[in-house]
């Protein structure tokens, strides 16, 4: 039986706003929130620029589906803004976008990144665009290095531990379609943080969108959790998945790669396990040797796989997974979410394809909540909301209900993907310095911070 999901009106608490903070002025889904100057408090770098759309196949004019999705104006946007938690801005490198219509970008959250990758105490910056890698400094803007790259495709960063020190690598790969005839998610680049080449030119099996570092032998150094396989810190492959039915990945892009990945003990063992939202393979779940534990089949593609402690007297952890249908307007009738015990039985299950953060919030079926938002267009409703294991909405928050519409603008229609004029409220789950665990929600004009 589907439990609706319905975000009430009135008689649901307001999440405590600590801070509200106008962006407009330089805003974008592009965030990222750090102690950048090594003061101890934490600043936010907002980059504007086109993301993935700098690329050559949405060159204007270029051939393909591709061409058509972006302007010349787009891609010679190329901004960053650093503020205080007060909203000062700190440094502004490049001019931020000033027309009447919203700029597009695709894909740019993963091209940027703020993190102490020298251990020198204080988050640089690292960023993609074009073909080029650059280290930044995070108290200044200015590049310490620029290096270029053999494509301009690339379009992800992920830190590893090295095991130097504090001193972390840096992972650079395609997100998305791979490059110069390389599968899905590759190839994959290796830099130190000095951007000093460590291995390049790597493939791995259905590489997926979200790699994670793992230390499995507990030598100090990150192992790669990239699609199937586990590798090792000098690139090669330690294990990797196999299971009989997967589907060949060459026929659609939807290849059972990996959409969410988390390692936690989810059954309470001792042993942490992997977690893996698989597209349309399901949700998969292995031990850290390569060995598949369980699965779990939905009938069209799984994105999301949020761990949690959601349910108390459920023994283990927690997992919420979604069935959305790509592509299709949000319908209650062809799309939904359940929530799994440790070993994928389901113990709930939702009418709404969401997608969640897990956020210490003591309800009363859980120590944990879910920072949850509808997904897909035409959501009836774009805010996030806290939910608790049962589905029900515990908070809200104080924001409009729904940000502009691309409609609502006169330009063309065609040219255009959702999602990619920041028509959304982006969310994350954070400790901040002198708060604690924060939730932050922005658009391209507004900032805010809560605090449960």
């Amino acid at each position: 039986m589907y439990t609706p999901i319905v975000i009430p009106e009135k008689g649901v608490p307001l999440v405590r706003l600590v801070k509200h903070i106008d962006i407009s002025r330089y805003g974008s889904e592009i965030m990222k929130a750090a102690d950048i100057d090594g003061d101890g408090r934490f600043e936010f770098v907002f980059y504007q620029g086109p993301g993935m759309l700098a690329a050559a196949p949405f060159q204007p004019g270029a051939s393909g589906p591709y061409g058509k999705h972006t302007t010349a104006a787009d891609q010679a946007l190329n901004c960053m803004t650093a503020i205080d938690f007060d909203g000062r801005v700190r440094w502004q490198t490049g001019e931020p976008w000033k027309r009447e219509f919203p700029f597009r970008t695709h894909g740019g959250h993963d091209m940027l990144l703020a993190a102490d990758v020298n251990g020198d105490g204080r988050a640089e910056l690292i960023g993609l665009r074009g073909n080029q890698l650059q280290l930044i400094s995070g108290k200044t803007g200015r590049p310490i290095k620029t290096i270029p790259l053999d494509n301009d495709g690339y379009s992800q960063l992920v830190t590893i531990k090295s095991g130097k020190g504090n001193q972390q690598h840096i992972l650079v790969r395609p997100i998305g379609d791979g490059l110069d005839g390389h599968p899905h998610g590759c190839p994959n680049l290796l830099y130190d943080c000095n951007l000093e080449q460590v291995w390049g030119r790597h493939d791995f099996t259905r590489a997926g969108h979200e790699p994670k570092g793992y230390d499995i032998d507990g030598d100090g150094r990150d192992e790669l959790l990239i699609g199937l396989d586990c590798v090792n810190p000098d690139g090669t492959v330690r294990w990797t998945i196999t299971a009989p039915d997967m589907p060949d990945e060459k026929p659609s892009y939807l290849l059972g790669h990996d959409d969410r990945r988390t390692v936690a003990d989810i059954d309470g063992d001792g042993q942490p396990e992997q977690i893996l939202a698989l597209e349309n393979f399901g949700v998969l779940v292995s031990d850290l040797k390569g060995n598949i534990l369980w699965r779990k089949a939905v009938p069209n593609h799984c994105g999301e796989a949020r761990v949690g402690k959601f349910l108390a007297d459920v023994p283990g952890l927690q997992i919420l997974i979604n069935n959305e249908r790509f592509g299709l307007p949000h319908d209650p009738a062809l799309a939904g979410s359940e929530l799994l015990d440790c070993r994928g039985n389901v113990i709930q299950t939702f009418a709404e394809d969401i997608y969640a953060k897990t956020i210490p919030w003591k309800t009363a079926v859980g120590p944990e909540a879910m920072l949850a938002a509808y997904h897909g267009a035409q959501v009836p409703d774009s805010r996030p909301f806290i939910m608790d294991g049962l589905g029900r909405v515990m908070a809200v928050f104080d924001i409009p209900q729904q940000l502009p519409r691309i409609t609502d603008y006169k330009m063309s229609q065609e040219n255009l993907w959702y999602g990619d004029w920041g028509d959304y409220y982006n969310r994350t789950v954070m400790d901040i310095p002198g708060i604690g665990t924060s939730i932050l929600i922005w658009s391209r004009c507004d900032l805010w911070v809560f605090a449960p």
